[in-house]
């Protein structure tokens, strides 16, 4: 039947398939504690590039806000400007036509009127003579 070294043969056969299993789970616990810590590599650097695309998106949206600004401002500059003209031309025009002497034909009353004005004499004499 069996004899003591088949029996001795069998028990180091199973020793040595034990010593390999442990081994081949110590390996294993290796190569996944590695794993590990790779992914959590890998989740902190997408933590922290999510930081800087947010803070980089945050920085592209102020400058194109400030472009916006900055070409309303621009645009407000030349309107100002248009109108600081056009109310010019008016006060111009309005001074002009405050200036501008009646006829004599038409109108004597005006033009003597206009006439004292324009060189500062007053209807009334001094002294009253």
């Amino acid at each position: 039947m069996l004899t003591t070294e088949s029996f001795l043969f069998a028990l180091l056969v199973s020793s040595l398939f034990n010593v390999c299993a442990v081994l081949v789970a110590f390996a294993a616990h290796q190569r996944a504690k590695r794993s590990a810590d790779w992914a959590q590599r890998c989740s902190d650097w997408i933590k922290e590039n999510n930081k800087r695309s947010r803070v980089l998106r945050e920085i592209g949206e102020l400058q194109a806000e400030l472009t916006d600004l900055r070409d309303l401002y621009g645009m407000l500059n030349s309107t100002m400007k248009k109108l600081r003209s056009r109310i010019g031309m008016r006060e111009l025009r309005a001074r002009q036509a405050d200036d501008a002497v009646p006829d004599p034909a038409t109108d004597p009353a005006g033009y003597k009127r206009a006439m004292r004005t324009k060189l500062g004499l007053t209807g009334v004499k001094p002294n009253g003579s």
